[in-house]
């Protein structure tokens, strides 16, 4: 075959504009520190960048769920911290006032301190992590406790029962710190029956308005008792949120963890209603020091259970360090393979870098040679 002038000079121009390209693309990694710019560069590389670049991005969400769960477990335990020693105080108080050597006025000015102080639970039952309220479930667009709707007046109670207005399975009368609930089966519609754990009875006859109270004391002999009405607290329970639907966060593919209290567990309406009857015994001249330390077993058992709630939490805290230092090793892993997927090796880069310029200044060297010198080169 006959070799022309003109083909060494199409053949070296050829090589040098393909020298070019790869100049050309090891400078484009040089500069965006990728093996690709594009995905027909190398398309099993790009599929797999889509992969792994798929799998970081769910385990960064999955990190930031689980700081925003952080944030409802922190606030969460700071509330129950609050609660526990806003009841401890409470306690103290209790004790004080049942020391019989108080006079009313002493006992009135420790009930109204009390009544702050159950202010105060219910504002800490109502905290909120920026809009939402976080012992309330998935409900967290309602405060779990209603105050203004907690209470009801004994004659308004009766009054409201008598005209069918409203439900008596959904009150709970509180006695000397004692919660007593509806007995549905030993009612009827003049005579309300409520009982408490303990199996004691306050009955109230809605016609005259008399309080019956019926308990077993400490020699087992059954005392019916008749009470006034100034001494019985009677609450609303739809003014506490029972949602028992826990608020969950996703912190890996199909494992999800509560980081709400249920409203019921630390602010129950047991607790409310409590602390309002012991603050009507304490306005009360006639209650004695023995009857107001009656009320210390129901508080001391309303208190356990906030604590028990609390090592609870702790327990979901502890796992979700756990899941944390998970989620950060899989985020160390995936940026790993992500890199190791498309990042260059600088290192290499430049020496083939270097190597390609040698080789494009040979082709150049080579083609000055090769490509022969015209009659138009002579005349110059």
């Amino acid at each position: 075959m006959r070799v022309t002038q003109n083909m060494l000079t199409n053949s070296n121009l050829s090589y040098i504009s393909k020298n070019y390209e790869r100049l050309a693309k090891l400078q484009d990694q040089i500069n965006t520190g990728k093996k690709i710019t594009r995905p027909s560069d190398d398309p099993v590389v790009a599929m797999k960048g889509m992969r792994y670049r798929s799998q970081l991005t769910e385990v960064k969400q999955f990190y930031r769920n689980l700081t925003e769960g952080f944030t409802w477990l922190e606030n969460t335990d700071s509330a129950l911290d609050e609660t526990a020693k806003v009841l401890e105080r409470v306690r103290e108080l209790v004790v004080q006032a049942s020391n019989d050597t108080y006079d009313s006025a002493a006992r009135g000015n420790i009930a109204k301190e009390i009544e702050q102080l159950q202010k105060h639970l219910a504002s800490v039952a109502n905290t909120k992590v920026g809009e939402n309220y976080i012992f309330n479930g998935t409900d967290i667009g309602t405060a779990p406790v209603k105050e203004d709707s907690l209470f009801v007046e004994f004659n308004t109670f009766k009054s409201d029962i008598a005209a069918s207005a409203i439900d008596p399975e959904n009150y709970v009368v509180n006695y000397q710190g004692y919660t007593f609930q509806y007995d549905k089966d030993n009612s009827t519609a003049d005579k309300l029956e409520y009982k408490s754990t303990a199996g004691n009875t306050i009955t109230i006859d809605i016609t005259t308005g008399d309080i019956t109270h019926k308990y077993t004391n400490t020699s087992n002999t059954t005392t019916e008792e008749r009470i006034n009405e100034d001494n019985l607290a009677i609450a609303n329970k739809n003014a506490v949120s029972t949602n028992t639907q826990d608020f969950e966060v996703e912190v890996m593919k199909g494992v999800k963890i509560p980081v709400n209290v249920r409203p019921q567990d630390a602010f129950s309406i047991e607790l409310f209603s409590g602390l309002e009857s012991i603050k009507k015994m304490l306005v009360n001249p006639d209650t004695k020091g023995t009857d107001i330390t009656k009320a210390l077993e129901s508080l001391d058992k309303i208190s356990n259970g906030v604590v028990s709630t609390r090592s609870e939490l702790g327990a979901r805290q502890n796992r979700a360090e756990l899941v944390e230092n998970r989620l950060q090793e899989q985020k160390i892993t995936a940026e790993k393979t992500v890199s190791d997927n498309e990042d260059i090796d600088f290192e290499q880069a430049i020496i083939d870098l270097i190597t390609q310029e040698g080789i494009h200044r040979a082709s150049l060297a080579a083609g000055a040679r090769i490509i022969q010198p015209t009659l138009m080169d002579f005349l110059r």
